[in-house]
């Protein structure tokens, strides 16, 4: 194993290559009498009588000196909780009410003002994946079309994550009630994990044959509105374009006149995934984009809004592998689930009391661990009465938040070639992943720049 041991001021540091050697590290002086402290900027803090050790896996740290410096390497980020009164599906409830619907959330002003005007028959949704307030600002200028008619943030729904949030707008009904909580969740009667978009056993990859939208339905938001109602989603099988799907949306406002649509894209979440938020990659998207939303804009006719939005942000963040952590993982009756940086927990019950504290003193910087049902009763999946009876299942008995920037690695890729290690990644609870744009065009009432 390739440790580094080093004499610090205060304390024995030893460095370790990975994740693997450092938590086999812990394990050992465990078993020799130290205990476990806490964490300072993710190096683990063990004490036996005035014997102080440090252990890190990461190669982030330089000029330490002594244990205080590790603090340095640990940022707070600015956090956002969920807020029911403040996510897209006030706009979709905007949306219901106007044609003749109902929801129980509370109404989206900005929204009712352009639909209470009597201009509009047609609402089309736009929701660009990933494309939170805080990467639409940085990547373009105020006079962008984007930009210029960018009305207010909202709050992702919760988790951050695109089976989740694109599910709830979908519906129109939160988390909590539609029962799609996060990209990969426990089902109870296979036993397994499974991907809910595909159906894939998310540790083997291999196809389960269970469809999810079968196994927990839901219908459109605008099933019963007067207007025809159309999801005008890609192919994922072959390279998602925006072009073809606005060309879809502007044929059925052509054919079908009254509409409400919710047109999605996979950009520019899958370029920020694997370059990161300041990537040159991810700027040459998103004008791309800005340019592509302001062609369709100009090809709408006078009676349609146009609502653009996201399902969540982006944070640029670094892997940590949690699967190599066994002092953890043994604690568990089955695999981590739902997602990386939003992780439920089914705790065996003799650790039940012991499980959150070994979490927090390892990896309380980075992610808030709590048990499972505060996380329903205080609202966090959404604010109804009703719960749907697989997020128990689903949220387990802990959850776990990601405040920082980093993410947890739980399965360990069955092919290497196929891991991706990601450069920004969401599902957490800071502004990044939670703040997304509330962007509306009225038609020829606006100025286009051309």
């Amino acid at each position: 194993m390739n440790i580094e041991k080093i004499e610090l001021a205060d304390a024995i540091w030893y460095r370790c290559e990975n994740e693997h050697v450092a938590f086999m590290k812990l394990k050992e002086l465990l078993a020799l009498g130290y205990t476990l402290e806490n964490s300072q900027g993710l190096a683990i803090i063990l004490r036996k009588n005035k014997d102080v050790i440090a252990i890190t896996y990461l190669n982030i740290y330089t000029n330490i000196s002594k244990l205080a410096d590790f603090k340095e390497y640990v940022s707070e980020a600015s956090i956002i909780r969920p807020d029911y009164n403040l996510t897209l599906l006030n706009v979709i409830g905007e949306i219901q009410n106007h044609f003749g619907g109902s929801n129980c959330y509370k109404p989206n002003l900005t929204v009712r003002s352009y639909l209470d005007s009597g201009k509009y028959e047609n609402v089309v949704v736009l929701l660009l994946d990933g494309l939170g307030t805080t990467i639409l600002n940085h990547h373009l200028p105020k006079d962008a079309f984007l930009r210029r008619h960018f009305k207010e943030s909202l709050v992702s729904l919760y988790p951050s994550t695109t089976a989740a949030a694109t599910t709830a707008i979908k519906s129109g009904l939160s988390p909590r009630v539609n029962g799609w909580t996060g990209w990969e969740n426990y089902i109870k009667e296979a036993d397994r994990s499974i991907v809910l978009f595909t159906g894939k056993d998310y540790f083997t990859e291999e196809s389960t044959g269970i469809n999810y939208f079968k196994l927990m339905p839901y219908e459109p938001f605008y099933k019963d509105l007067a207007p025809q109602g159309f999801m005008v989603e890609p192919d994922f099988k072959n390279k998602v374009k925006l072009k073809n799907e606005l060309k879809r949306a502007l044929k059925n406002i052509k054919n079908y006149g009254k509409t409400i649509q919710y047109v999605y894209t996979t950009e520019p979440d899958s370029t920020l995934h694997v370059k990161g938020l300041a990537s040159k990659e991810t700027h040459k998207v998103i004008v791309s984009l800005n340019k592509e939303v302001e062609r369709f804009a100009k090809r709408l006719p006078e009676n349609t809004l146009l609502i653009v939005t996201a399902d969540h942000g982006h944070r640029d963040v670094s892997s940590i592998k949690l699967y190599e952590c066994d002092i953890l993982m043994n604690m568990l009756e089955r695999m981590p689930a739902n997602d990386s940086r939003a992780l439920a927990f089914k705790v065996k019950e003799e650790f039940a009391s012991e499980f959150p504290i070994i979490f927090n003193k390892l990896f309380g910087e980075i992610y808030e661990l709590h048990p499972s049902k505060d996380l329903l009763k205080s609202g966090y999946f959404g604010n109804e009465n009703y719960t749907n009876p697989r997020v128990l299942d689903f949220i387990g008995d802990y959850f776990a938040l990601g405040i920082n920037d980093y993410y947890m690695v739980y399965s360990k890729s069955i092919d290497p070639s196929k891991h991706i290690e990601f450069k920004s990644h969401h599902a957490g609870i800071t502004a990044n992943e939670m703040l997304v744009p509330l962007i509306v065009y009225g038609g020829s009432d606006e100025n286009i720049i051309d």
